[in-house]
C-alpha cells in the first residue's frame, strides 16, 4: 500500500473532527466540551496565511473546495467560542470570515456555502 500524503492525514483529521463536532450537537460531555477546544485550537493551526483552510479531497466530481472547508471550520471555531474567549480561535474566525467575503466560489460545494 501505498504511504499517505502528510495533507491526506491531515485533511482525515479535520474531516474526523468536524464529523465528531456534528455527532455532538445534541448533548455534549464535560469531555466533549474539552475535545472540542483541542480539535478547533488545532484547526486554526491548519488555516492559510489568506484565512482559508484547505482540503485534501480533490475527487471527481464533487471538490469541497476553500470555502467549503473553510465555513465548515467556522462552524468548529464558534462552537468552541460558546465555552469562553479564545484570542487564538478569535483571530481564526476573523480571517475565515475575511476570507469567505473575497473568496471566489470555483467548485459545486464552494457555490453552496457562497
Amino acid at each position: 500500500m501505498a504511504a499517505q500524503r502528510p495533507e491526506s492525514k491531515r485533511g482525515a483529521l479535520r474531516d474526523g473532527f468536524l464529523c465528531a463536532l456534528g455527532l455532538t450537537y445534541g448533548h455534549r460531555t464535560a469531555d466533549d466540551e474539552r475535545s472540542l477546544l483541542r480539535g478547533a485550537l488545532w484547526l486554526a493551526t491548519q488555516q492559510q496565511d489568506d484565512g482559508s483552510v484547505v482540503t485534501s479531497d480533490e475527487r471527481e466530481p464533487v471538490t469541497q473546495g476553500l470555502i467549503f472547508q473553510t465555513s465548515n471550520c467556522l462552524d468548529a471555531w464558534a462552537e468552541a467560542l460558546k465555552q469562553g474567549d479564545n484570542p487564538k480561535l478569535h483571530a481564526a474566525a476573523a480571517r475565515g470570515l475575511a476570507y469567505l467575503e473575497q473568496a471566489e466560489p470555483v467548485t459545486t460545494q464552494d457555490e453552496v456555502f457562497k
